[in-house]
């Protein structure tokens, strides 16, 4: 598997409530970069959240490679 290049979490979510601008951001807790701006309703500050957890869940996907390769060997 190629190794993927991303910026490395964690990342969070940083709310902000304006009536014309941008209702969340995501950004790395390293250096502040910006990873994405999302506009419009609550449920764009959920889809924030969700981007936000990508780091962990790549991490936590790349844990269960080793076991699912065994098993998988196993049958």
């Amino acid at each position: 598997m190629s190794e993927q290049q991303h910026t490395p979490g964690p990342w969070a979510v940083v709310p902000t409530r304006t009536t014309s601008g941008p209702i969340a951001y995501v950004k790395a807790d390293t250096g502040h970069i910006e990873i994405a701006v999302l506009y419009s309703d609550d449920q764009q500050l959920t889809n924030a959240h969700l981007i936000a957890a990508a780091p962990d869940l790549l991490a936590a996907l790349k844990e269960l490679i080793f076991p699912m390769e065994a098993w998988n060997e196993a049958i």
